[in-house]
């Protein structure tokens, strides 16, 4: 199985042509992605995807580093 490697860069293109269709809805326009015409029905999928690309944005800005956990156990003194 092949991982697919994306770029901040390409991530940021993404978020830039989201927000985009974004204004174009919001103002009465349909837009066009592709072969995909938004409208206004539309506009909770573009809040999806621009929230997708910016999670994306800061995961890449974090390097990628997991998370880490911790146990805590309580201790009565």
């Amino acid at each position: 199985m092949s991982k697919s490697v994306i770029t901040i860069e390409y991530a940021r293109e993404q978020l830039m042509v989201w927000y985009a269709a974004m204004e174009a809805v919001a103002s009465g326009q349909d837009y066009k992605i592709g072969t995909r015409m938004l409208s206004m029905p539309n506009l909770k999928e573009i809040r999806t995807q621009i929230k997708y690309w910016e999670d994306k944005i800061s995961e890449l800005q974090r390097g990628k580093r997991s998370r880490r956990t911790f146990n805590i156990v309580p201790v009565d003194m």
